[in-house]
């Protein structure tokens, strides 16, 4: 079962509900509001083991393939589209997080792609302080993944299908810089790699301060050397939502139900 999945369950299953701050893209029936940089001739919807790739999707019948427009982001790099996640939020629900499933061949070879993502600012533009992405690059036996200029994450060595989740959590005061989470994820859910690191890009019209975070903003595939990937990948389950609450262990909620009953039993007896 996938981790993001087997979160929501535990979540709904110890609390009842699962945020309302939340949108997924299976793309079982649509595309939802995915702009493709080729208008949607070459990228688009696609069946499980059908398309350019005929792959099957990481989840249900349906995913989507992107087709990289060469130099589409400067000369010798393209661009494949983006998603707001079903539309940007500016008003700051909780700490939360930023997801998306993409196919990875280890044969690939090259400069690669990005994987980009932003929260939103509370002002309603891209909180671009708080940027990030994943800078993919292959050479031939297994791609490497590094979380903005940083230590590389993992290198992936088998073909598959990768989750790559950025998540966004406020400081103890408002001035605070944002923390971030990169973190990369094998198709069962197990963390290959993660990267926590503080808001520090002075870009847009402020820092990247806790104050100013609002919620989700768009996750972007960009800076895609031309021909890499013979220029076309699969991606799947597109989401956001809060981050769940940290939860006791197995452990300690069957002794904490072990100890409830007990103390009320010791009362019941004192009762008699």
């Amino acid at each position: 079962m996938r981790h993001w999945v087997a979160c929501l369950g535990l979540v709904a299953l110890l609390t009842g509900s699962v945020s309302a701050a939340s949108s997924f893209q299976g793309f079982e029936t649509d595309t939802g509001d995915w702009t493709f940089y080729d208008g949607g001739a070459t990228s688009g919807r696609v069946g499980s083991g059908g398309g350019v790739l005929g792959v099957n999707s990481a989840g249900g019948g349906h995913h989507a393939e992107l087709a990289n427009v060469h130099d589409a982001y400067m000369a010798g790099y393209g661009a494949a589209g983006y998603s707001y996640f079903g539309g940007p939020d500016s008003t700051y629900q909780g700490d939360f997080y930023q997801a998306v499933d993409v196919y990875i061949d280890p044969t690939w070879s090259g400069a690669g792609f990005w994987i980009d993502m932003a929260p939103r600012d509370v002002d309603g533009s891209s909180l671009y302080a708080a940027e990030g992405n994943f800078r993919l690059t292959g050479n031939g036996s297994a791609v490497a993944v590094q979380a903005i200029n940083g230590a590389t994450l993992t290198s992936i060595a088998n073909a598959g299908w990768y989750s790559f989740e950025m998540a966004w959590r406020k400081g103890a005061s408002p001035t605070d810089l944002i923390n971030m989470d990169l973190t990369v994820y094998d198709s069962l859910g197990n963390s290959l790699g993660t990267d926590t690191r503080l808001a520090q890009f002075p870009a847009g019209s402020h820092l990247g301060e806790s104050q100013y975070l609002g919620n989700n903003s768009y996750v972007w595939f960009t800076v895609w050397q031309n021909g890499f990937a013979d220029d076309v990948i699969a991606i799947d389950n597109v989401r956001t939502g809060l981050l769940p609450a940290a939860v006791p262990a197995p452990g300690a909620i069957l002794l904490g139900s072990i100890g409830a009953g007990l103390v009320g039993w010791l009362r019941r007896r004192r009762s008699l």
